[in-house]
């Protein structure tokens, strides 16, 4: 299984999000957006815990159980 980070959840992110959700080996393990609206809409929507919300890159980064990063 590998464990996606997404960084910016804009609207392109969706599209992203789609394949990662219906691939049956990865998983959005975080997501890090500066807007925290942006955070809790896409988070809740793609099943994202709140701990894996991130408003700093580095912080996101710094999880170790994230195997890929796709900056959008």
């Amino acid at each position: 299984m590998v464990n996606v980070g997404i960084v910016g959840c804009g609207r392109i992110s969706d599209l992203h999000a789609k394949a990662y959700l219906t691939h049956p080996d990865a998983v959005i393990g975080a997501i890090c957006d500066p807007n925290p609206e942006i955070l809790s809409v896409r988070g809740d929507a793609w099943g994202v815990p709140t701990n894996r919300r991130f408003a700093d890159v580095d912080e996101m980064l710094a999880v170790d159980e994230i195997d890929m990063v796709d900056v959008l």
